[in-house]
């Protein structure tokens, strides 16, 4: 049935604004990473569109050759020192400028090569709505908009002359750290211009990148390919590996033009050529002929520059105007900044880098404050703008931790803390295990059997104590090769296990050498799609351990998988009470740069009347599409079984949405909520809950540092349920950062909380409360987590979605180069209707 339009709503957020403050737990005062702005500019400010060239995208190094050239300086007088220019099209200028073009000069050596350059007046800015926007007395227009972006170019201006600048990140470059593979670790700064309560606010916070090695690109490439000489370099290798290189700018140096111009000049690779230096050829015109001959790459270095390559076997880099440099002779640019996946050793070794204790933290923030020197920046003076040196103090509050249920017993966590000692899961599934089977993918010399015995005595002895009986306590072990048909293998095993229990396996244990994609990516799409068996896999070094606490652990995601429930709040903890209300979490995955297959969108909602057991639904949409698609028989689905499973309707939706930005709330309201609205319109136009919409963030730098010892945990972080809603958080929206987590290392992240859309009405206490609460029932820890636990599992399912995507492929393994071509949407692979009230994405 076609929903009525007036069922699309659009967004108002003033109808959503705060409606007060909560008031509940201990207040505190804690620092903030934010600095207050005490003058902003007072001149009306001007903003212009430019066109360089024909309005196609240019290179930004010729855009700042250009922009900084003489000829644009004499076309824009005096006011090209004042004026703010971002680099693209967008100007900023106190200054009137008439509206023009002239002709810009690139090059002094070739006159005849000119680039016009344009600039059209397109509104004025009067900074006064900004003053008047904070103070809640002006809502969020386009003059706001462009006065924020104004000063967020402003303040960018300086530190982009002199640093190496990405968006708002910035790095000297100055003591690098290596990660391996030919990349190096940067520590820079990130700032930002933010609305507070009252006020403007620069956010200020250290940053991490990794970016390529300022290096040989011979010894770049033998770090990345783990070789030792370059003859071992292959060039089957090579070739595979191009698409990663890419765009990389390299000079090309070598002793007979140090020095000089031509050994600066950057070129850019394309990619890596198939022959050898000796191989590949080009045309030259003959000397004092006009005839043209072919020449070896080797032979031209040699002849023309007198330089004999010591690799000549090597392949050539070719660049984008199709010349070819040997390997030997390019030289990475430094200041490149790598985009694609780390892999896991990389990602430790950055981990290990960025991680910082809180007070080092503060340290290096305000290190970064004194440098910038606000006070004396010529820009910012030029402008009248004033920023405190002293980060904002920010009232806060540290809320009770709840009580949660087990089966026989209640726990009151400490410090955000627990365990399962002593304790049985709430609700186990409804019949003992009976039927299962263990596959180890490695032979008996690395893994023999007693061991793996030796594990399933302690696996089978914990589970049981946590409340899961198994009627089978000593399963088959079954031995087979990675390498293998594993859908043929796995169908043999469960024919066999089913054959000898008399039962269709409950669930089949997995047993892997490492975390590497396969075979656990091709174990997961086969028992989750096409034989509908629970599965759970584990490494070899946690069987040899066999520990009691990482069995424990297995145990939770194991009873969560056969439909168990291990915890619950205490009735007195969840602020719903009784009113029948489902929970929904949303999140959208992303292949990375350089993969391949489509974004999937991904939710889950809540099929108990306790916000702890859920049911899921993935969807393939188009490649990097943010808002969920198909999303409203996604929630019919939901809907519908929550109604099955608990007899009742929902008078209440909570919708959790991750991964949007602030600039996509808008479209979060009038696409999805307009989604969930005609999901319920479908199952009856007289069907109309009340409904909640709030997006949480974690990828923001709001960071929170404790003025004394007390307010803080162990290692010097907030304590969890410590909760931040005034001083740095919108004028007037209703939007709070929570920390619900204890911290293991480094410094904690909140996460931001933006109520969208509010029927429900809950006050802030309540709703607060109910975020936090929800933070200690996620099934796989005895901690409680920083997000929401219907995001978290919206974050799983989409990780396990991928393994359902037929055109996904590992982006470190794909070998295809140059411009991607839009790929068909596949829908994914379904998942068994056996699994479908389990939460098999565990």
């Amino acid at each position: 049935m076609k929903p009525k339009t007036d069922l699309v709503l659009r967004s108002n957020y003033d109808k959503y604004s705060k409606d007060g403050y909560g008031t509940i737990g201990r207040p505190i005062t804690l620092l903030s990473n934010f600095y207050r702005i005490e003058n902003l500019p007072n001149d009306t400010i001007y903003q212009y569109h430019v066109v360089i060239g024909d309005g196609t995208r240019v290179p930004r190094k010729l855009v700042n050759k250009i922009w900084n050239s003489e000829d644009v300086k004499k076309f824009l007088k005096k006011s090209w020192k004042n004026c703010v220019f971002d680099g693209r099209s967008l100007l900023f200028s106190k200054d009137k400028i008439e509206d023009g073009a002239t002709d810009v000069v690139v090059d002094p050596d070739r006159p005849e090569r000119k680039v016009a350059f344009a600039i059209q007046r397109t509104s004025n800015i009067n900074l006064e709505t900004v003053t008047q926007f904070v103070q809640s007395r002006y809502s969020l227009d386009p003059q706001v908009l462009g006065g924020i972006m104004f000063l967020d170019l402003l303040l960018k201006k300086t530190p982009s002359e002199t640093l190496y600048g990405f968006n708002r990140s910035f790095f000297t470059g100055n003591r690098p750290y290596q990660l391996g593979g030919g990349l190096d670790a940067w520590k820079g700064f990130y700032q930002s211009i933010r609305p507070g309560q009252g006020f403007m606010t620069v956010n200020i916070d250290v940053c991490t990148s990794a970016f390529w090695r300022e290096d040989s690109l011979l010894r770049v490439l033998l770090d990345y390919t783990n070789r030792h000489h370059p003859n071992d370099l292959e060039r089957m290798q090579l070739a595979a590996i191009g698409r990663r290189f890419r765009l990389l700018k390299v000079t090309c140096q070598h002793r007979n033009n140090a020095g000089t111009a031509l050994s600066k000049k950057q070129y850019s690779i394309e990619r890596f050529s198939s022959g050898s230096a000796l191989d590949e050829t080009f045309l030259r015109r003959v000397p004092n002929s006009d005839k043209e001959e072919r020449i070896s790459v080797a032979d031209y270095f040699l002849e023309h520059h007198n330089v004999r390559l010591e690799f000549p076997n090597l392949p050539c880099a070719i660049i984008k105007n199709g010349a070819k440099l040997p390997l030997e002779l390019c030289y990475i640019v430094k200041g490149q900044r790598y985009s694609a996946k780390l892999n896991s050793n990389q990602t430790a070794q950055m981990i290990r880098f960025a991680c910082q204790r809180p007070h080092e933290r503060v340290k290096d923030i305000e290190q970064f404050v004194h440098s910038s020197a606000w006070d004396k920046d010529p820009n910012l003076k030029e402008y009248g703008m004033r920023i405190s040196r002293n980060m904002l103090d920010v009232p806060a509050r540290i809320l009770d931790a709840p009580r949660i249920m087990y089966h026989d017993d209640y726990e009151h966590p400490r410090d955000g803390r627990w365990n399962l000692r002593g304790k049985r899961f709430l609700i186990t599934p409804d019949r003992p295990v009976r039927s299962w089977a263990v596959v180890c993918f490695l032979p008996t010399r690395i893994l023999p059997n007693n061991k793996i015995e030796n594990f399933l005595r302690t696996y089978v002895n914990t589970l049981t104590g946590l409340g899961i009986s198994f009627e089978c306590k000593n399963p088959r072990i079954y031995r087979q090769d990675p390498r293998g048909n594993l859908e043929g293998l796995l169908g043999d095993v469960i024919k066999k296990t089913a054959d000898f229990h008399r039962a269709t396996p409950d669930y089949l244990f997995f047993i892997l050498d490492s975390n590497s994609p396969e075979p656990y990516a091709t174990i997961k799409r086969l028992c989750n799609t096409k034989f509908g068996i629970p599965s759970q896999c584990a490494l070899r070094k946690h069987i040899e351990g066999a520990k009691p606490q990482y069995c424990a652990n297995l145990g939770m995601k194991v009873n969560a998988k056969l439909g168990g429930v291990n915890v619950h709040l205490e009735p007195k903890s969840f602020p719903l009470g009784n009113i029948p209300t489902i929970i929904l979490g949303g999140d959208v995955y992303h292949p990375a740069r350089g993969g391949s297959g489509a974004s999937i969108g991904s939710m889950v909602g809540s099929i108990d009347l306790h916000g702890c057991k859920y049911t899921a639904m993935s969807r393939a949409q188009n490649r990097n599409q943010e808002m969920i698609q198909g999303m409203k028989d996604m929630v019919v689905y939901f809907l519908q079984g929550f109604r099955h499973i608990t007899k009742k309707e929902p008078a209440q939706i909570i919708y959790f949405r991750d991964g949007v930005s602030d600039g996509q709330f808008k479209q979060v309201v009038d696409e999805e909520l307009a989604e969930i609205k005609q999901a319920c319109y479908f199952l009856s136009p007289k069907y109309k809950p009340r409904i909640l919409v709030c997006s949480t963030q974690k990828r923001h730098h709001a960071r929170f540092f404790v003025k004394k010892p007390q307010d803080g945990d162990r290692n010097g972080n907030p304590k969890p349920g410590t909760i931040v809603e005034k001083v740095v958080t919108h004028p007037f929206e209703y939007d709070f950062y929570l920390v619900s987590h204890p911290s293991l290392q480094g410094v904690s992240v909140p996460i931001h909380y933006t109520v969208l859309y509010d029927e429900i009405k809950m006050p802030p206490d309540q709703f607060q409360s109910l975020c936090y609460n929800l933070c200690y029932v996620y099934a796989r820890a005895t901690t409680a987590v920083s997000l929401v636990p219907p995001v978290y599992y919206a974050h799983l399912l989409s990780n396990m979605a991928r393994f359902q995507d037929d055109t996904a492929k590992d982006d470190a393994s794909s070998v295809a180069s140059g411009a991607t071509e839009p790929e068909e949407v596949k829908p994914l692979r379904k998942v068994a209707p056996s699994l479908k009230t389990k939460m098999w994405f565990m």
